[in-house]
């Protein structure tokens, strides 16, 4: 269910997205930028003019903010955690 949260093999909670729930994406270039915002439902979140080969971070509205961040390689979405 879109409420389901599993435990990573990195012992990072992992959690999926929220239907109803509004999501903002940013990529960095020097800074966050935001391509938009999105509401969440059955299908995939869609966003336009999102740059390639960006480092991207995905944020639930009313959120702590400290979602991880990600890339996309390969059409694989890898996630990152700062140290």
């Amino acid at each position: 269910t879109a409420r389901k949260q599993e435990i990573s093999t990195d012992g990072i909670a992992k959690s999926s997205l929220k239907p109803g729930e509004s999501y903002e994406l940013f990529y960095w270039d020097g800074d966050w930028v935001s391509v938009g915002t999105a509401m969440a439902d059955e299908n995939p979140l869609s966003f336009d003019n999102v740059p390639k080969g960006a480092l991207y971070w995905l944020v639930a509205e009313g959120s702590d903010r400290e979602e991880r961040i990600f890339t996309i390689s390969d059409g694989r979405q890898m996630w990152w955690q700062a140290r």
